[in-house]
């Protein structure tokens, strides 16, 4: 007996314990649609809307006869009419009031309500489309943190690997190499003064934020003509800096005789 409780106290202790439910991932489109829902913003647009329908309905509306009615020296007490009470026979009026419009008002009424409600249409349409967009970097900005996370764990780890192997004359036997190493550490096969420039990424994703900031300045853009200029334009403009004395992406002035540009441009090749 002593040996089963035993038993079912370590296949207690060593079964692993059931893994936690994933949360629910959200798509961008669910954002988007969550967030077209619940926005405050957009609701006060929406308001705005219903308030230029108001005033359209408004303006189609002909003016209507007004009847009004009066009534005076109404003898309900019975005390009848004499000098002392300065009293008088009832007197009983009413009138009706037709207005009329001169020509073109209610056409012209009607054409400000129409440009006051396409106004609010346009409006609305651009807070909806300002939303998308922001939702849409929110969530990849999102991903790209994620990402970056992950992308700093495995870099962390290829660091302690090389800075190991570059300290040690021999890799101990047995050492699990990570996968990508090599194309971490390509660099090391070109000259020195060129890993400076080609250890990273750096540059090329300075230049992918510049011209996503352009971009979003201008925000919509009527064709894609018009993008590919402004991005040809920044790209052109780079290409120029680097070109440049001070700002050379590449120099082979300081290389030695053995390393001339076109071994350089050969090992590029053969990476």
């Amino acid at each position: 007996m002593s040996r089963t409780v035993c038993a079912l106290f370590a296949l207690c202790i060593f079964v692993p314990a059931a893994p936690a439910p994933a949360a629910d991932s959200v798509t961008i489109a669910q954002a988007i649609d969550e967030a077209l829902q619940h926005n405050l913003s957009l609701l006060a647009e929406r308001s705005t809307l219903t308030i230029a329908d108001a005033q359209m309905i408004a303006a189609k509306l002909r003016p209507n006869p007004v009847f009004s009615f009066s009534a005076d020296h109404l003898d309900w007490l019975g005390t009848g009419y004499n000098a002392e009470n300065n009293g008088g026979p009832p007197e009983i009026a009413w009138r009706l009031d037709v207005p009329l419009e001169r020509g073109g008002k209610r056409e012209a009424r009607m054409a400000l309500a129409s440009v006051v409600k396409s106004a609010a249409d346009a409006q609305f349409a651009d807070a909806v489309r300002a939303l998308r967009q922001d939702v849409t970097l929110a969530c990849i900005d999102t991903v790209n943190h994620a990402l970056a996370l992950r992308a700093l764990e495995r870099s962390q780890r290829d660091l302690r690997f090389a800075r190991a192997l570059f300290l040690s004359d021999r890799i101990p036997d047995g050492t699990p190499v990570p996968a990508g190493i090599d194309d971490v550490l390509s660099y090391l096969h070109y000259p020195q003064p060129h890993r400076v420039r080609i250890s990273s990424t750096n540059p090329l994703e300075r230049l992918n934020l510049e011209i996503r900031r352009r971009t979003r300045v201008i925000g919509i853009f009527p064709h894609a003509g018009a993008c590919l200029r402004l991005i040809g334009m920044l790209l052109v403009e780079r290409h120029e800096d680097w070109l440049t004395d001070d700002k050379a992406y590449l120099t082979f002035d300081d290389l030695s005789g053995e390393e001339p540009a076109a071994k350089v441009v050969t090992m590029a090749a053969n990476q």
